[in-house]
């Protein structure tokens, strides 16, 4: 299991409410794909390397 994954498994899978998905969008992820964009990366090509969707690479980006 990658660490982003681990994190997400020990935070559990409610929100701070403790109703619902918490989400998966976390500031390290903000940060690694905003990065990987800064370096000309395409959104297919960071999902695959961060092993997420192409919408939540997308989502990442804008909401960072």
């Amino acid at each position: 299991m990658n660490d982003f994954l681990a994190e997400l498994y020990w935070q559990g899978s409610k929100n701070e409410r403790n109703a619902g998905r918490r989400s998966i969008i976390t500031a390290k992820l903000k940060g690694d794909v905003r990065e990987l964009r800064k370096s000309g990366k395409s959104f297919k090509d960071i999902a695959s390397d961060l092993k997420i969707s192409v919408g939540t690479a997308h989502n990442a980006f804008n909401r960072s």
